[in-house]
């Protein structure tokens, strides 16, 4: 992943800061980045006839609470009052809880999705190197279910009472979200996942849940390449054997046909491979792919990579607090959601500018620990405090 877009303005290098130097001040910035949502706010109107508490307040309320980590809107409506002045010349404003809730469930969250995509189209994605001299863009899709709780949230309703939010995630390998898509738990997940836009992948690996040949027909026809697990009742005709050296641990590998109605015995026309592959600990996996290129164990590596989007997850739910959403509404937990993926895109923007050494969990959490300390931000970073930052949980040294 590289950052190729915008510069992020602060107290060091010369340059002059508008607001007062606190950290979260210094999140919260980037003028450019302002500038440009505001253009996007009024371009789709979703700011027409707001007097007050506009869409780009509820942004900021939205990040704030992550930053601190509150857990209701009445602590964010506390919060906001008893650090009203720190906070105003942050340029964020103060509201009660009543404003908060009415100004989440009515400023368009297709603002923040906008500009979400926006920020995306600042990174490029650095293809990986495999072997035989192969260069692909590769990406990770999944998904994973937010449980809220509470009336307004009966939308989301799904099994056993219990009402749930589904989002569909595509990220670069590396941790970078470049899309998403958030609906109720009652949608499917391969549902969901035909709406992404793939229009820059070329590699995507997904969990085998996405099984659904009219799917991959589709990604083999458009030219991109998949790596996904075999379901255990997928039916199948071996179409013959690949030929040369197996690397170690592959026990099988087989192009394949799979039918689009077996009944009348026919195929879909994609190609297939089928790779049986045993790990160290004896478990045996089996990899379907539209690549007949790849080594093997290229192909068992770049499955094993998968595992970054479920940290990933792991990280917006724990860190970020993503299962505990503070409102209910439909647009509200949109409008939460790309928040945070918001968050995320201007944290490894930060990273980049600021060449910091350290991973994304290390970085939010020394802004989470001092969001209104007044000190430069390049102090507060190159500050090494590994007993605070890296020994808090156990999976912070490989996030991202």
């Amino acid at each position: 992943m590289t950052y190729i877009g915008i510069e992020l303005k602060t107290p060091t290098g010369g340059h002059r800061m508008r607001n007062a130097p606190t950290i979260l001040g210094q999140v919260l910035s980037n003028l450019q980045l302002w500038h440009k949502f505001s253009s996007i706010v009024k371009k789709i109107g979703a700011d027409r006839y707001v007097k007050e508490f506009r869409t780009v307040d509820v942004l900021k309320w939205l990040i704030v609470s992550v930053i601190v980590g509150v857990k209701s809107l009445r602590e964010l409506g506390e919060y906001l009052r008893y650090n009203r002045g720190m906070l105003a010349v942050a340029g964020v404003k103060c509201a009660g809880l009543s404003t908060l809730s009415h100004a989440m469930s009515n400023r368009d969250a297709d603002a923040l999705e906008k500009f979400f995509y926006y920020l995306v189209e600042q990174f490029r994605c650095v293809p990986m190197k495999l072997k035989k001299n192969i260069e692909l863009a590769s990406y990770i899709m999944d998904g994973t279910n937010i449980t809220v709780f509470g009336q307004g949230s009966e939308w989301a309703k799904a099994k056993r009472h219990r009402h749930e939010v589904r989002v569909v995630l595509l990220t670069q390998m590396g941790g970078v979200p470049v899309g998403a898509e958030i609906s109720g738990a009652s949608v499917a997940e391969i549902t969901s996942a035909q709406k992404l836009d793939m229009s820059n992948v070329q590699l995507l690996v997904m969990d085998r849940g996405y099984k659904k040949y009219g799917f991959w027909q589709r990604l083999t026809d458009d030219g991109k390449f998949f790596i996904t697990r075999a379901m255990d009742n997928m039916v199948y005709e071996v179409a013959g054997a690949r030929r040369g050296r197996r690397p170690a641990g592959i026990l099988d590998d087989d192009y394949i046909r799979v039918y689009k109605n077996r009944h009348t015995r026919t195929f879909y026309p994609m190609k297939l491979r089928l790779i049986e592959y045993k790990t160290s600990d004896g478990k045996i996996l089996r990899f379907v792919t539209n690549n007949l290129e790849l080594v093997a164990d290229d192909i068992a590596e770049l499955y094993r990579k998968r595992w970054e989007i479920e940290t990933f997850f792991r990280f917006l739910k724990q860190t970020f607090n993503a299962s505990r959403l503070i409102a209910r509404s439909p647009n509200a937990v949109r409008a939460q959601i790309f928040a945070m993926l918001i968050l995320v895109l201007l944290l490894h923007i930060l990273k980049q500018q600021m060449r910091f050494d350290g991973n994304l969990f290390q970085l939010f959490r020394k802004i989470s620990c001092v969001p209104l300390k007044t000190i430069p931000m390049q102090m507060l970073i190159t500050h090494n405090d590994r007993t605070t930052y890296e020994s808090s949980v156990p999976f912070c040294n490989s996030l991202f």
